[in-house]
């Protein structure tokens, strides 16, 4: 898939191939390979992706080659994505009431480890199954 001139970085497109929906990530000019097991940003833009758009069965980075990420794998990437919609979405576990219970004071330090987790969450373990 070629996306047209002038298609912004990190732009997406769903097309329907042979059954499934394929989303199509634009990586071209980027300085990096799009790769979801070293760049977290990657991650975090997929599984940000995903979020928007979750009826997806294969996804693939577009840049000089493409990088295709098949079934197996984008279950797993969209499982992610269930779990941090839900925790931050629906739980809201970032929240100042769920993080402040007894302790005012201890709010910020709060936010901040709840905020890293989340991002570890995003981007950390779940990257070696890749």
């Amino acid at each position: 898939m070629l996306f047209k001139k002038g298609t912004i970085l990190f732009a997406y497109e769903i097309m329907r191939e042979s059954g499934e929906n394929v989303m199509y990530i634009n990586y071209l000019g980027a300085p990096f390979v799009p790769n979801l097991a070293d760049n977290p940003e990657v991650m975090s833009r997929t599984i940000d992706a995903l979020i928007e758009s979750s009826n997806v069965s294969r996804i693939v980075f577009v840049q000089q080659r493409n990088y295709n990420y098949d079934f197996s794998e984008v279950s797993l990437l969209l499982e992610l994505a269930q779990l941090y919609n839900y925790l931050v979405k629906q739980e809201r576990i970032l929240s100042p009431e769920r993080l402040v219970m007894q302790c005012q004071q201890c709010l910020s330090r709060r936010y901040d480890n709840m905020a890293y987790f989340s991002s570890i969450a995003e981007a950390g373990p779940f990257c070696s199954l890749f």
